[in-house]
């Protein structure tokens, strides 16, 4: 997947670049730093660790039918280092959308080995596009849905893993301990 040229290539990676960019304008225009429906759930948590009685059971407690284990710690670690500024929360969503477009475009460098410069680069703008499209614009301004995100980034690492090194020990590792994340995320 040779480049057509340099400036091509730049052209192509602005391009990819603009959906993240509009999202993270969005978000810093439209997000507001007050909890929003469950996400006043995390209240309890925050009183019982700001009095060093949050437990384990705290943590693994079911939210409605889902066991969201690991975006609690991250939800409270970012209500800790913001002292519940909910815009961190926001900026971590965009954040982990970033991270699903790079294991997006790792699974796409392992797939498409023969398709065209353009068509590659055209596959990737599309996927920008989705990942960071603006028509989840509830899931931009809402700090609680870091579950959807990590999950999503996850079940994407995960799949990562096992195409990566199909048969391998290395990638069934990865791909278990993602699974693990994603499970109790929101899967």
């Amino acid at each position: 997947m040779a480049s057509n040229s340099p400036k091509g290539s730049i052209l192509y990676l602005f391009s990819i670049l603009i959906p993240p960019f509009i999202i993270l304008s969005l978000v810093s225009s439209y997000g507001v730093a007050v909890p929003f429906l469950d996400q006043w759930e995390l209240a309890s948590l925050l009183q019982k660790f700001s009095e060093d009685k949050l437990g384990l059971f705290d943590l693994w407690q079911q939210h409605n039918e889902h066991r969201i284990f690991f975006p609690k710690l991250i939800m409270l670690g970012l209500a800790w280092l913001s002292n519940w500024n909910i815009m961190l929360e926001l900026y971590t969503n965009v954040f982990l959308a970033g991270f699903i477009m790079v294991f997006l475009w790792l699974l796409l460098r392992q797939c498409l080995n023969d398709c065209s410069f353009k068509t590659y680069w055209l596959l990737l703008l599309i996927t920008s596009s989705l990942v960071f499209s603006a028509v989840q614009h509830e899931n931009w301004t809402w700090g609680w849905q870091i579950q959807i995100f990590l999950s999503i980034l996850a079940t994407v690492i995960s799949v990562w893993g096992v195409t990566g090194w199909p048969g391998q020990s290395k990638g069934l590792l990865i791909s278990a301990t993602s699974a693990v994340v994603a499970s109790y995320s929101f899967n």
